[in-house]
This record gives C-alpha cells, sequence and structure tokens, in this order.
C-alpha cells in the first residue's frame, strides 16, 4: 500500500515543478547567488562564454551547444552586479517562445512605476527600450525591457538611467 501511494505522490510532485521563470522570482535577484539559485533551479545550463574575460556569467535555457542556440539567454555581470534575460521568440524549428516573456512584462506594468521610454538604434533596426522602477526589488536600479521583433529582452543596468 506504501509503495502504491508513493508511486502515485512522485508524478505529482514532479508536475508541480514550475519551469517558467516570473517576475518575483527576478525580484529576489540581489546578487550572483541569487541569480545562479534562479537559472539553475529553472533548468538553464551553463555556456562556453561563461566567465569570457572574468567579467560576465552565461547560461540558456534549452541550449543546444552544437548550434549555440537556446530559447532563453540568462547573463550576469561581475562588475555591475546586474542581469539580463533574452527571450528567443523563434528557434531554428519555427517556433515561438514568446508567452514567458509576455507574462513578465504584464507582471512589470502592474507592479512596477513607469520612468520612461528610450529610443534605441542598433544593427539598423529601431525599437523602444520601457524603463519601470520596482520598488520591492533586492536589484538596485531600474528594470527594462525591449522586444526587436525576434528576441525580447528583461535586464537590470543597476543604477544607470539611461541605455
Amino acid at each position: 500500500m506504501k509503495k502504491l501511494l508513493l508511486l502515485l505522490i512522485i508524478p505529482l510532485l514532479s508536475f508541480g515543478q514550475i519551469t517558467e521563470i516570473t517576475f518575483d522570482d527576478i525580484k529576489k535577484i540581489e546578487n550572483k547567488e541569487d541569480f545562479l539559485k534562479l537559472v539553475i533551479e529553472k533548468g538553464f545550463s551553463k555556456t562556453s562564454a561563461s566567465y569570457a574575460n572574468g567579467a560576465y556569467l552565461s547560461y540558456a535555457k534549452d541550449y543546444d551547444q552544437l548550434t549555440e542556440t537556446a530559447t532563453i539567454w540568462a547573463s550576469y555581470s561581475f562588475l555591475s552586479s546586474t542581469f539580463s534575460f533574452d527571450f528567443v521568440f523563434e528557434n531554428k524549428n519555427g517556433r515561438i517562445f514568446d508567452l514567458e516573456y509576455e507574462n513578465l512584462i504584464k507582471a512589470i506594468q502592474s507592479e512596477c512605476e513607469f520612468i520612461n521610454v528610450i529610443e534605441n538604434i542598433a544593427h539598423d533596426r529601431k525599437y523602444d527600450i520601457i524603463n519601470y522602477n520596482c520598488s520591492d526589488c533586492k536589484f538596485k536600479g531600474p528594470i527594462y525591457y525591449f522586444n526587436t521583433g525576434k528576441r525580447g529582452v528583461i535586464e537590470n543596468k543597476g543604477n544607470r538611467l539611461s541605455y
């Protein structure tokens, strides 16, 4: 009877594990250890770019080392104690991965205070970077987000108010 009960409980425990990043998860990032705890617990893998010049950590979700592709890229800077999550909307198979990003954006918009919009031009593309101040977060400074069409990025750049 105990074995039968155990067999019924194990699938429920594994089903209950959430691998999606939530804004509550991001709000808890204060340092390198918090960042590592989040990405490792959410199933990210360390990439070959980690510790490049000793400046940052690089992790990826659904990482394919041969093609160097992933659904989400995550990085943490040692120099500024800041982080970035880069959501790839379309992978090589044409699958879309933007729901997690959209859920994070909705949470930022509802829980944080809007600061400003910065127009950015990179690689001959224009896009707007939206800044929010989140008072109940452990990280310092505003949180930014932007969408280039092929990817969505959520970043913290410390106390820097411009991009």
